[in-house]
């Protein structure tokens, strides 16, 4: 099968009421978990070696993005997406039950979007620039590169297909495929702080009603992330 990424969206998600002697999850918990602990395990597999992890810019660019409610992202590179088949796949928290310990604290408080994507066409990059600042993560049945030709300060895009995808809400599991509730097509553009309002411009003339449309500005890199 094609290369492709693991893409991860998450926020928090407090239930109606916490369990007896079970701590409120902050943002900070739940980054320090996810960034220290979780993204380290699963770029530990041989089939996933990097990832990218992202943040919400503040102010957004668009009060309706999936990013404003949505404010975490991690990218995870997959040389091939049926490693998500895999028995060592399979185990990671999250895919499997977590202990008790780490279920009451962090994913019956927490959402996390998880979808797998084949990369469909070509990388597009801007040879020799400078790692890119900010991502736009852009989901709809439309998506192409061809629709940022031209824009100057865009770094890379990638256009990807999805193939699996599911929400994974306070431990609950929801197959987001079959609900209809994914796009098709994915395109990942890597831009520099020079080119955020010129992208902005394009997502305006060319979305469509139902995009998902995520700003995020890059927090870490882990391994082979790019």
């Amino acid at each position: 099968m094609p290369p492709g990424i693991l893409w991860v969206s998450s926020r928090l998600s407090p239930p109606p009421q916490l369990r007896l002697g079970v701590d409120v999850l902050t943002p900070e918990k739940f980054c320090n978990w996810y960034e220290e602990t979780h993204i380290q395990e699963v770029t530990a597999l041989p089939g996933v070696p990097g990832a990218m992890r992202w943040e919400a810019v503040y102010p957004q660019p668009s009060a309706t993005a999936w990013s404003v409610e949505a404010p975490w992202l991690t990218v995870y590179s997959m040389p091939d997406v049926e490693y998500r088949n895999s028995r060592a796949f399979k185990g990671l928290d999250g895919q499997s039950a977590p202990k008790v310990k780490l279920l009451r604290e962090v994913f019956e408080q927490a959402r996390f979007d998880t979808r797998f994507y084949e990369q469909i066409s070509p990388t597009s990059s801007e040879a020799g620039g400078p790692t890119p600042e900010y991502v736009l993560s852009w989901a709809g049945d439309h998506v192409g590169a061809a629709l940022l030709e031209g824009v100057e300060g865009v770094r890379r895009v990638r256009v990807f297909r999805v193939v699996g995808a599911s929400t994974l809400e306070r431990f609950v599991r929801r197959d987001a495929l079959a609900e209809g509730a994914v796009k098709e097509g994915l395109m990942l553009v890597e831009v520099g702080e020079e080119a955020v309002e010129r992208v902005r411009s394009v997502v305006e003339r060319h979305g469509k009603e139902g995009d998902e449309v995520g700003w995020f500005g890059v927090k870490r890199v882990y391994g082979d992330g790019e």
